[in-house]
Parts: C-alpha cells; sequence; structure tokens
C-alpha cells in the first residue's frame, strides 16, 4: 500500500490541479482508495530501465 500511497499521492501533491488533490488524496491518504501507476514505452513494455530517448 505505500509504493499506491508514496507515488500516486506524491505526484497529485506535486502536478495535481486543486480540484483534483481535494477529490482524490482524502481517499490515498486513509487507504480507501488505491492508486496506480503506469508505464510503457515501445520495445521495452514495462521494463522502464530499458526505455530509450
Amino acid at each position: 500500500m505505500f509504493a499506491s500511497f508514496g507515488i500516486v499521492a506524491s505526484l497529485g501533491v506535486s502536478i495535481g490541479l486543486t480540484a483534483q488533490k481535494e477529490r482524490r488524496l482524502p481517499g490515498l491518504a486513509t487507504f480507501e482508495k488505491v492508486g496506480a501507476w503506469a508505464i510503457t514505452e515501445p520495445g521495452s513494455g514495462s521494463d522502464a530501465a530499458t526505455a530509450r530517448c
């Protein structure tokens, strides 16, 4: 659960709009909601370490 809160909530605080913060962060903080983070790149799939710039 920490990864869900740590990654998603920190991004929400950093770059989220005020309305998004008010709507989503309370549920993440109380673990009533679970956040998710996904990344994919052509040729590397979900292995971000192999992504090429």
